[in-house]
């Protein structure tokens, strides 16, 4: 938005960003308990696997849902 500063720490300052639409939903439905959340979630996983480019801190998020014991679909 034209007249704001960029944040000192833009990691701690929250922005809508269209690209993790599906993140949000995943997010939100499993706070309110709806299994709707697994299928965005595993969506969210799907497309981060096929990223040319992944942040650490999800790459790292994506080795431990990767090796979840508690994944339903066994072992990929």
């Amino acid at each position: 938005m034209p007249g704001l500063r960029t944040p000192d720490r833009p990691e701690h300052h929250f922005r809508y960003d269209p690209a993790k639409a599906d993140t949000y939903v995943a997010t939100t439905s499993s706070w309110l308990g709806d299994p709707a959340a697994e299928v965005y979630a595993r969506n969210v996983v799907a497309d981060l696997q096929r990223a040319a480019c992944v942040r650490p801190r999800m790459a790292k998020a994506l080795r431990r849902w990767a090796h979840s014991p508690n994944d339903s679909q066994g072992d990929r």
